[in-house]
């Protein structure tokens, strides 16, 4: 979603972010929960959105102290840290409270910059696929509704927003369907190279991108 349909949306209607892709992404992980929910661990979801929680939080205050420019070349820089680290043999054990502090730098990244996803995917990346995919849904369910009522109150997400997510939404559930032809193949291995890999991608991106500024 934040690596591929936002900035071809963008382009299109700048009106589908946030509030119209953030409705698509809630759909979506609603329906892989569906799908996939006997492999979520509801213990790790549970000690990710206890982070999460503070680190949201923690971001709301940060902002109006800190450049955004900064914070988010940190968030950047320690995804990509995270990411040479495992590949060089170091492990994130999914105890309580790596879990919570991926939470917690999940919450922070999610509110400054949009980088919300690769923490929480990092420490949960040896999860076999449908495993991975159920514990990872059911954390976004949470955070998308959360940013979903936050927007609102901004006059973020009104009568043409609510038109935008209608007809994002055949396109969302069309994708749905199409990939239970191919998730039961992907290989725990596979899914761990995508973690790593759409990780790496989406902070240099940020770097990019604030670099550019």
């Amino acid at each position: 979603m934040n690596l591929i349909a936002a900035p071809l949306l963008m382009l299109i209607e700048p009106g589908f972010v946030p509030g119209p892709i953030m409705v698509g992404a809630l759909v979506l992980t609603i329906l892989m929960v569906l799908r996939d929910r006997q492999g979520m661990d509801l213990r790790g979801v549970g000690w990710m959105i206890a982070g999460a929680i503070p680190g949201t939080a923690l971001a709301s205050l940060l902002l109006p102290l800190i450049p955004l420019r900064a914070l988010a070349l940190t968030l950047g820089g320690l995804v990509l840290l995270a990411v040479v680290l495992n590949l060089s043999g170091l492990k994130f054990p999914p105890k309580a409270w790596v879990l919570f502090l991926a939470g917690v730098l999940s919450g922070l990244g999610g509110t400054l910059a949009s980088l919300g996803a690769p923490p929480v995917a990092l420490v949960n990346q040896e999860k076999e696929g449908k495993a991975l995919r159920a514990t990872l849904s059911g954390y976004f369910i949470l955070s998308a509704i959360i940013a979903i009522l936050g927007i609102v109150p901004a006059g973020r997400f009104g009568a043409r927003e609510v038109e935008l997510s209608l007809w994002m939404l055949p396109g969302v559930v069309g994708g749905f369907i199409l990939s239970s032809l191919f998730a039961t193949k992907l290989s725990r291995r596979a899914s761990k190279a995508a973690v790593m890999g759409i990780s790496a991608l989406a902070a240099v991106i940020l770097i990019v991108q604030q670099l550019g500024k």
